[in-house]
């Protein structure tokens, strides 16, 4: 194959490399952080409830949620623990105004087999519930996103508002095809490949949280939110995968063998496979995809996306040693790499595919027990390759249940570029910013912030003397208890953002969008 024959110029093939004593270290390291992966237990899932029971009474109903949900996955089939962890979970969904996906729990407990002599309670629960409902209380729902246009034919995660524009460097970009206001949804796409880190958060497959998972009844590291995502092929070859206690390693090996699984099942056969990444990988780096309708069509797109320059990172090529060990034990995955020449090919395109998800794949991270912080998931999209950056951004791109969602966020001219920024840095120096642009991206900023292009004084008199402006400014932030004020709050961004739509980027409109994104993200990956 020629992207074997080209990829053995720059590195030796694997098995060589990972016999020299330069790597030895790096790859004992690694194999050292090795684990078996848990298993159910009974004991394990009452521990999880109690520490449930002790957030719960701390009124930390996401954090207690997420251990009722590992208290779930740890219980053993027909354990008294699954009824038990129901109840419990559905007294947080009461408490955080979700009384459709409290019902549901109250049922699931039921079924499950809940104790007769605990079942008032049950009951009790149910029937303020439903008088909640009655009430008119307002019942909180999971954001879901969806485009402000009809979708584009060929490209249906995007709006048919946009098209795909070439630049002086070869390179495409997301253009307007006519003008767009503030606050329109233009790009709404389901992540193709996601990966769970923390299993008691969201669904194992489409990442979607905060709503009635069910535990995998053969592992302890998996949970579904449909019966879709539980006959899914991937957990076929996944059920009980975990590589590492070490979130991130475990992350980028479980990311790259997801990548080569949605390939297996991509095509009939491995030759195929073959074929296809071989055309794919030698044909011309800028040309526009046809499409991102198919799988195919979408796997293409994905070993398209820029690669990370990781070849003489020792570390990197021992996880990746790791990795291809770690695929071939996979039940069913080791026949289908039997032969030399296919095995040969794994190793590069082990790499290939961990150089994509190293460059491009999102990741969340929160703040777990109010204490440390954890990786949740990452997730690789295709159509971020074509949101340029800039430091004065009209658009912003956030991610949420495995979706990866643009929004403008200033008003967008026919013809114009869609620009996001890369990082959370739109109040910072130029010097900051250039500085983390370089450190992550190799990439010096020349949008018209950087140039020192800015609004005129008087444009920013008249912006700081915006009663509006000061009411963002003064009503910033808000928590959970505010969730009431959001869409005002949001409107009255998106107003402002709009009446001083034609003045260039200053810092009293950083401020204004800066907060706007803030609460975007906060309504999509809340609960409003």
């Amino acid at each position: 194959m020629l992207w074997v024959k080209e990829s053995n110029k720059k590195n030796a093939l694997f098995v060589d490399i990972f016999k020299s004593n330069k790597l030895q270290r790096p790859v004992n390291f690694i194999e050292s952080k090795a684990c078996s992966p848990p298993r159910k237990s009974d004991t394990v899932a009452l521990r999880k409830r109690k520490e449930g029971n002790e957030l719960f009474g701390q009124r930390e109903w996401a954090e207690a949620m997420e251990m009722y949900n590992e208290s779930l996955c740890f219980a053993k089939n027909g354990s008294k623990h699954i009824s038990l962890a129901y109840a419990n979970r559905s007294s947080c969904f009461l408490n955080m105004k979700l009384y459709n996906e409290c019902l549901i729990d109250i049922e699931l407990a039921k079924e499950a087999g809940y104790p007769m002599d605990l079942m008032e309670k049950l009951n009790q629960r149910k029937e303020d519930c439903l008088k909640s409902i009655e009430k008119a209380a307002k019942s909180l729902q999971i954001f879901e996103p969806k485009l402000s246009y009809e979708a584009d034919e060929k490209f249906p995660c995007m709006a048919n508002v946009l098209k795909f524009e070439q630049g002086d460097d070869g390179d495409y970009a997301l253009c307007a095809k006519e003008d767009i206001d503030v606050g329109q949804t233009i790009v709404v796409e389901s992540a193709f490949v996601k990966c769970l880190l923390r299993y008691g958060r969201k669904c194992s497959i489409c990442l979607k949280g905060n709503t009635n998972l069910v535990p995998c009844e053969n592992c302890a590291t998996a949970m579904f939110c449909s019966n879709e995502c539980k006959v899914s092929f991937l957990h076929k070859y996944e059920c009980g995968l975990r590589y590492s206690e070490d979130e991130s390693l475990n992350g980028g090996i479980l990311e790259a063998a997801r990548a080569i699984i949605l390939g297996v099942n991509a095509f009939t056969t491995v030759d195929q496979l073959m074929e296809f990444v071989e055309q794919t990988i030698s044909s011309d780096p800028n040309e526009l995809l046809d499409s991102l309708i198919d799988e195919q069509s979408k796997y293409r797109a994905f070993l398209k996306l820029p690669l990370a320059n990781d070849d003489d990172d020792d570390i990197f090529i021992a996880i990746a040693y790791c990795t291809y060990k770690f695929i071939l034990n996979i039940p069913g995955i080791k026949a289908i790499f039997e032969s030399r020449k296919h095995r040969r090919f794994l190793m590069h395109f082990v790499t290939h595919c961990m150089k994509v998800t190293s460059k491009n794949s999102l990741q969340e991270v929160r703040v777990v027990r109010r204490k440390e912080y954890a990786l949740v998931y990452t997730q690789t999209g295709a159509i971020t390759k074509y949101l340029k950056h800039s430091c004065a951004p009209n658009a912003t791109m956030s991610q949420t249940n495995g979706n990866l969602i643009c929004v403008t966020v200033r008003p967008v001219k026919m013809g114009e570029r869609l620009l996001i920024s890369c990082y959370d840095m739109l109040l910072d120096s130029k010097e900051t910013r250039q500085r983390q642009l370089w450190e992550n991206k190799q990439f010096i900023c020349q949008c018209t912030r950087c140039e020192g292009h800015t609004a005129t004084l008087a444009q920013r008199k008249r912006i700081a003397s915006d009663p509006d402006f000061h009411d963002i400014i003064f009503s910033y932030p808000i928590t959970e208890s505010d969730v009431d004020k959001l869409p005002q709050m949001i409107a009255k961004c998106e107003a402002v953002s709009r009446k001083y739509g034609d003045v260039i980027w200053c810092d009293e409109i950083g401020r204004v969008i800066n907060i706007y994104i803030k609460l975007l993200n906060f309504r999509m990956s809340g609960l409003f």
